[in-house]
């Protein structure tokens, strides 16, 4: 005896192995997403890190691991590249503060009268404080955009 399969048998295979198929694409596409929001949390997690609320040592390393940290989305790359600049741009601002303020302590314990030397090297803490200053101010509104993207995504 000899057994058809019916029409109907084939095109139920077909919309079984096309449901299959949408299925697989929807998982894989939910993966991305999982990943895509993975990274966007792991990204957060380091910008918090390199918050002013560390040492200049704790901060410089955060900021050392947030560039370091591997990221595959390029809305996420960006995000990391302006931020990066920003906290570097208030970082060094505030190293080259302290160092200008240091100086001038160290000058007032030894006397009354500033060297040119030290005046010159005063000054020069204080205009690149000023620098990174401005460049951070620059970086930091696209950042903090980039970041409210960033914690949207990352829900």
């Amino acid at each position: 005896m000899t057994v058809q399969k019916s029409p109907r048998t084939r095109t139920w295979k077909l919309n079984a192995l096309a449901c299959l198929g949408a299925w697989m694409a929807a998982a894989g596409g939910c993966g991305e997403q999982t990943s895509a929001r993975d990274e966007a949390n792991a990204l957060i997690t380091s910008l918090h890190a390199v918050s002013d609320e560390g040492s200049f040592v704790d901060r410089s390393a955060a900021l050392e691991r947030l560039n370091q940290l591997s990221l595959h989305f390029a809305p996420h790359i960006q995000t990391r590249d302006v931020c990066s600049a920003a906290h570097k741009g208030l970082l060094e601002a505030e190293i080259a503060q302290t160092e200008a303020r240091r100086a001038l302590a160290s000058v007032s314990e030894t006397g009354p009268k500033l060297e040119k030397v030290q005046a010159d090297g005063i000054a020069a803490d204080i205009e690149r404080s000023n620098r990174a200053l401005a460049t951070a101010k620059e970086r930091f509104p696209e950042c903090e955009k980039a970041m409210r993207g960033l914690i949207r995504e990352a829900r």
